[in-house]
């Protein structure tokens, strides 16, 4: 529920595997017995929070719903956020778990009287965010040790060295589509400021472009503009800022494209750093140059380069830094069970390791003997066993 969306598991098989069915504190909470209240209930439901007072000027009931309040820290801002009758806040309640857990984790329960201070209450959780988190930070060490992205997902504007060869090997596989290819890089625009007094920059992120004079930053979203030649117009109305296209052709470029997942707005322009643009000096933002046609993945091997990102294009990719410019998607639909059952191990490693004090390495009673496996070992033990998904470059 709670497992990020490339996670290598589900967030319930992480809790079973690991055996994680404990419960604790998530939040203190009571009525502040306002005015005449008599009595106060606080329940958990399935969809959410019931909150109950009896009597007087706050009587009545306020329900808060998970699907609204999807997390701890916003549930219980909520609660303290309650007022009845007008500046009376009626129910008082701070975290005691994590904030980032979602409230959905919260078991049921009965009716619970909680009116006044005297009769605080304890709202509990299960602990299965603590096993979310282990199965996040286990993806995580999985990818960083194989060299590579498991979980479908789309590519857009990954930027490679041209090689000089007929093939190209991308750094994520299997590749299940591919989209744009381009070769080199040219100017779309050049840009300069003439009123800062001591410096200016531009830069180019995936959705904006960034013009800072002495500090004061104006910020132009690329996808309101659908030419080039709209952009350079929405940069020139920015007082002191002049941009001038490279060639027309630069000009009538779209300023951006529908990325393979159907749903990005793409820029046309590449991403940069800031660059100094206080005049007399210039910037250029840069475009990728010529898409080229006749490109495919390499299939000749019975379909396994297709598992290997290999893409191949008669030409030639040419030789040079950073101008080629792909679109792809790739990853796993469909999580290979070894590689699932990998991030499982290592989830229930660090799961019963901090059950345990880790500073005691042995310890001994009477006949009763007890010694902690080398916690590093264990985990190198599971990671070696990942190596049929490890990238090897040559």
């Amino acid at each position: 529920m709670s497992v990020g969306t490339y996670c290598l598991t589900t967030s319930d098989n992480a809790r079973v595997f690991a055996g994680n069915a404990g419960t604790k504190d998530a939040f203190w909470i009571y009525c502040t017995q306002p005015t005449g209240s008599t009595a106060a209930t606080c329940e958990v439901t399935a969809t959410g929070l019931s909150l109950i007072v009896t009597g007087g000027t706050s009587a009545g009931t306020d329900t808060l719903a998970f699907a609204t309040y999807t997390t701890l820290t916003t549930l219980i801002a909520a609660i303290n956020a309650l007022v009845k009758p007008a500046g009376t806040y009626t129910w008082k309640a701070g975290a005691v778990y994590y904030g980032a857990s979602p409230s959905s984790y919260l078991p049921m329960t009965g009716a619970i009287s909680c009116l006044g201070s005297a009769n605080q209450i304890r709202v509990q959780t299960n602990t299965t965010y603590e096993t979310d988190l282990m199965a996040d930070r286990a993806t995580d060490l999985i990818e960083r040790w194989a060299g590579r992205k498991f979980k479908t997902r789309t590519y857009d504007r990954r930027v490679y060295d041209g090689n000089g060869r007929t093939r190209f090997l991308l750094d994520q596989f299997p590749v299940t589509r591919l989209g744009r290819v381009s070769l080199g890089r040219t100017n779309a625009f050049s840009i300069q400021n003439t009123t800062a007094l001591n410096f200016a920059t531009v830069e180019v992120n995936t959705t904006q472009i960034r013009l800072n004079a002495d500090g004061a930053a104006t910020d132009i979203t690329i996808s309101s503009s659908a030419t080039i030649a709209d952009l350079i117009t929405a940069i020139n109305a920015v007082s002191g800022w002049t941009a001038t296209a490279a060639t027309s052709a630069a000009s009538a470029r779209a300023a951006y494209y529908t990325s393979l997942d159907a749903s990005t707005k793409v820029p046309e322009i590449l991403p940069m750093a800031a660059h100094a643009c206080l005049s007399p000096a210039l910037a250029y933002v840069e475009m990728p140059d010529a898409d080229l046609e006749g490109h495919y993945l390499d299939t000749t091997a019975a379909d396994e380069d297709r598992n290997t990102g290999m893409i191949y294009y008669p030409g030639g990719f040419t030789e040079g830094h950073q101008n080629l410019i792909v679109d792809f998607n790739a990853g796993y639909t469909t999580i290979p069970a070894a590689l699932e059952q990998l991030c499982l191990e290592l989830v229930k490693l660090k799961y019963d390791q901090s059950k345990i004090d880790r500073n005691v390495s042995q310890e001994r009673l009477g006949d009763y003997s007890y010694s902690a496996a080398d916690i590093r070992k264990v985990s190198d033990d599971i990671l070696n066993e990942a190596a049929a998904f490890k990238v090897i470059r040559f």
